[in-house]
């Protein structure tokens, strides 16, 4: 016999309500190269109109003692290749020359050389909020920096249109901060990485 109650279901979605995608905060530390944009790294971060909550999946590797073989974890995947963001672009056009700047303090625009990650790696908060604007669940993108700026059209016949620059991210892994995964140990702090109870430090 089926568990599902539907009158339980409605109190639940009634009582609490459900999570919506519209209700989100991006947080944009700069990194050292930039620390005179901090300011407008505030600004930024509130253009954010597109954002993503990034996934992560286990790496399995077969295993056989005796009979049947099955999967055994070996590591996770955080995603890190790619996570895609899109901002309004102000009429001053900072939103643009922040990540001009982030991009060629990443790489020399002369000489290509490759600046030290201390330079251009930083830390991107991605908050979930409810139709209180309380933060309800958070992600932080540990050694995130931009691999890819798009390029923005211009069009003489979008005269009611506005700019909206897309930004494609990389980072190292990430960390979520919600109420249930404070109380166990994930290993994933990033300011303090702790290995699991299984005594191998996953993040290696």
């Amino acid at each position: 016999m089926s568990t599902f109650n539907l009158n339980e279901f409605t109190r639940k979605i009634a009582s609490g309500g459900l999570a919506v995608p519209s209700r989100f905060e991006v947080l944009i530390t700069p990194p050292s190269a930039l620390s005179t944009f901090t300011y407008h790294s505030r600004t930024i971060s509130l253009l954010c109109d597109i954002a993503n909550l990034p996934g992560v999946s286990v790496t399995t590797k077969g295993h056989r003692i005796y009979g049947a073989a099955y999967q055994r974890p070996v590591s996770a995947e955080f995603g890190g290749e790619a996570i895609n963001m899109t901002f309004y672009v102000d009429k001053e056009m900072n939103t643009k020359a922040f990540f001009d700047a982030w991009i060629f303090n990443t790489v020399n625009l002369n000489s290509f050389n490759v600046s030290y990650p201390s330079d251009y790696v930083s830390q991107i908060e991605i908050r979930q909020l409810d139709q209180q604007d309380n933060v309800t669940y958070s992600i932080m993108l540990e050694d995130a920096f931009p691999r890819a700026v798009n390029m923005l059209d211009l069009n003489m016949g979008a005269v009611n249109q506005v700019h909206k620059l897309n930004v494609t991210f990389t980072y190292r892994r990430w960390a979520p901060t919600h109420t249930l995964t404070e109380s166990i140990e994930l290993g994933a702090n990033l300011q303090d990485p702790k290995p699991p109870r299984g005594g191998m430090d996953q993040f290696n």
